[in-house]
């Protein structure tokens, strides 16, 4: 979404300006909007987006599947943001999970 305030307190105004022109909203209808009304609006902009890529990933899979010898997904394709990672054994959950709390120590 947005940077978090700096250390004297602002907002990163620029940042949210540009993330709302790419998401349709007019400078007026901004300086409109509380930064709860934003977030919201640019949550459901995010959504709309995955589901568009999911149903490309969708139609690229099956163009794809007309020619591979090995059954493409669509979810090999894209993942939502908000989905939990897809491992094929314990060991490649175990090193991501490390790789994860590697970083906050």
């Amino acid at each position: 979404m947005c940077r978090r305030p700096s250390s004297d307190g602002r907002r990163d105004w620029g940042g949210l300006i540009r993330m709302a022109g790419a998401a349709g909203i007019t400078p007026a209808q901004f300086w409109r909007l509380t930064p709860w009304e934003l977030r919201l609006y640019l949550e459901g902009v995010a959504q709309r987006r995955d589901s568009d890529m999911e149903a490309l990933a969708w139609l690229q899979a099956n163009i794809m599947n007309l020619w591979s010898k090995t059954r493409v997904r669509a979810s090999q394709l894209f993942r939502r943001r908000d989905a939990a990672p897809e491992f094929a054994d314990a060991a490649s959950f175990n090193a991501y999970m490390r790789a994860r709390t590697d970083g906050e120590e």
